[in-house]
């Protein structure tokens, strides 16, 4: 019984030191937040149209790219909103309507993954999809739409 309780405790901390390691991206999840923060510190913003639980290749971005150390570094250049459309995670009504307006507005065509580059006043820079390339070409290829 001792013994059992020292690996459950050992396998614990473990896991909290495993967890404290990683890198994570913060995504505003208030769009309107997200605007004033981009404003408030002139950044410009990444826009995420996504469907976390449904869409192949939303899922392969952000586990190839999204979440990898060389973009969550360079993600520090901008304020990231995810307007996120999922099939089975329960979402509130504003929340839903929120990224139905910005769909509307950014992502007419209901385009899946679709990574959206806006000034911090909302003015669209351009766009990005899956790209099947390293981070670094995906970080080259923002920074060419980003040059005026």
């Amino acid at each position: 019984m001792k013994l059992l309780k020292l690996i459950l405790i050992f396998s614990g901390v473990l896991t909290i030191h495993a967890s404290f390691g990683q890198k994570a991206l913060k995504w505003e999840n208030d769009f309107e937040t997200a605007k004033h923060i981009a404003k408030e510190f002139d950044k410009p913003m990444i826009l995420l149209f996504s469907g976390s639980d449904w869409c192949k290749p939303c899922i392969k971005l952000k586990t190839y790219i999204l979440e990898s150390d060389e973009f969550i570094d360079y993600s520090s250049k901008f304020v990231l909103y995810n307007a996120d459309f999922p099939y089975r995670i329960k979402q509130s009504k504003a929340l839903k309507k929120q990224n139905e307006e910005l769909a509307e507005k950014y992502n007419p065509k209901g385009e899946f993954p679709k990574v959206v580059y806006i000034d911090k006043d909302g003015k669209p820079l351009g766009s990005t999809g899956l790209i099947d390339c390293s981070p670094a070409d995906y970080i080259q290829k923002i920074e060419e739409i980003l040059q005026p």
